[in-house]
């Protein structure tokens, strides 16, 4: 038995591009995995492409980026099973503009929106079915949190609170066997449409079965922890 059979998942973000490849990878070890979205195209591709795996994949349409739909969300969730024993969050994406002073304030509050306001939004309505359960919460961030990003201060900027919500997450836990980690992606990553360009680069597939990895196997290895992910890191564990 894999070690995700019977477990419960849900993957914020799993509609994504990079969300696709952390929700194969659990379905790929037996797992229910929940995604949901306010795209229902985005589902009904993401149920093509997923036709070949072994767990349940179980699309939610709702939105995930107000209060009223996360906990439409939750509802639809707690009416399949009892618990959730895994939140992924892979929220937001990187955005290319202006210099942060030249940035209008409207794109500000967006990014700002996508990028870290839907994650509290995900934490505030599941961190809680997590803690009940003793399970893990992981947030997927990219490297623009530690180093800035030339024309995307916004985005980058929002990467850093990411870190501290997941340093809070941790520190305000309820259950200490809950476990919250923060995986940093520091590498373009291709996907269905976004071709490999280079051999450093990891795949979407690559990202999720990492994510797995560390809500599973890792799990008392990165409790806690910030986990930079570059296809070095990934290489050495044979995966």
């Amino acid at each position: 038995m894999s070690p995700s059979s019977n477990r419960s998942i849900m993957v914020a973000g799993g509609a994504g591009e990079i969300g696709e490849g952390i929700v194969r990878a659990y379905l790929d070890r037996g797992a229910t995995v929940f995604v949901p979205s306010r795209n229902w195209e985005m589902l009904d591709t993401l149920v093509d492409e997923l036709r070949d795996v072994n767990g349940t994949f179980v699309p939610i349409h709702d939105r995930t980026d107000t209060f009223e739909g996360a906990l439409a969300i939750k509802d639809k969730i707690l009416d399949r099973t009892d618990h959730i024993d895994v939140v992924a969050a892979s929220l937001g994406g990187v955005e290319l503009g202006e210099r942060l002073v030249d940035t209008r304030l409207v794109e500000w509050e967006n990014v700002l929106r996508d990028n870290l306001t839907s994650h509290f939004i995900t934490a505030k309505i599941f961190f809680p079915l997590v803690e009940e359960s003793g399970g893990h919460y992981v947030m997927i961030n990219f490297s623009g949190g530690e180093q800035p990003l030339w024309n995307a201060g916004p985005v980058s900027i929002a990467s850093a609170a990411q870190f501290m919500m997941k340093d809070v997450l941790c520190e305000e836990a309820r259950n200490r066997e809950t476990a919250v980690t923060s995986v940093v992606v520091r590498t373009p990553v291709s996907t269905r449409a976004r071709e490999k360009q280079d051999e450093g680069w990891l795949s979407c597939e690559q990202v999720g079965r990492y994510v797995a990895w560390t809500t599973e196997e890792g799990k008392d290895l990165v409790a806690g922890r910030t986990i930079p992910l570059d296809k070095e890191t990934y290489d050495a564990l044979a995966m």
